[in-house]
């Protein structure tokens, strides 16, 4: 009770491009198969959606064929959705808080895994809270910054796969196996964030009980 989703892409493999066919072609999990897991996931979390971007495995099924794949598997869902960006602001109380959630951000660094998110503050035209992306393969990774005497949060998923061989090919940082995070917000506009969702559900129960 109480939290809610937000999905910003790479849901599948939809290895349907040049050389990632013959990978496509070698799963144990067929395109088919590959598609109605996805489907189902988004079923479940659908009561709970807030907002969903597509992610660069799903816009190549929009490139090559212009199908909006992530748009036709939330035909029955309500929450708001953007092939590439989503901005949302939830208030709490007195409290604006302003998310910007892409899959994919620019500027990207490998020296400081959230860059991207943080410098968009100062190149783009949004003044955010909260920058949420992924992309990156590393796992759940939250950076606290400051703009305008103004705490920030950076907000980096990882992959929804317990074993990722690119991450490994490419020597990514780990843990790479955590998917997903959370965040806990208080009515006053406090922000806390956790790596793992299962603690953080552990946690607002508990907060919840006082």
């Amino acid at each position: 009770d109480g939290m809610y989703a937000v999905f910003h892409g790479d849901g599948m493999d939809n290895w349907i491009v040049g050389k990632l066919q013959g990978l496509q072609r070698n799963q144990v999990v067929q395109y088919d198969d590959e598609w109605r897991l996805f489907a189902s996931w988004i079923g479940i979390l659908s009561p709970k959606l807030l907002a969903v971007v597509s992610g660069n495995h799903e816009l190549w099924s929009y490139k090559i064929a212009h199908l909006d794949i992530v748009r036709d598997a939330l035909k029955d869902v309500r929450c708001l959705y953007d092939k590439h960006q989503v901005v949302f602001d939830l208030h709490l109380n007195d409290a604006r808080i302003r998310h910007i959630v892409r899959h994919k951000w620019r500027y990207n660094s490998v020296h400081n895994p959230t860059h991207g998110l943080e410098v968009a503050w100062d190149r783009g035209d949004i003044d955010y809270d909260v920058a949420i992306g992924g992309h990156t393969h590393i796992g759940t990774f939250f950076r606290e910054f400051v703009r305008h005497n103004k705490k920030r949060l950076a907000v980096l998923t990882g992959t929804y796969k317990l074993v990722d061989t690119f991450a490994r090919e490419l020597g990514f940082a780990r843990p790479y196996g955590k998917g997903a995070g959370a965040i806990i917000y208080f009515p006053d506009g406090k922000l806390f964030h956790v790596d793992d969702i299962a603690t953080a559900a552990a946690l607002l129960k508990s907060l919840r009980k006082d």
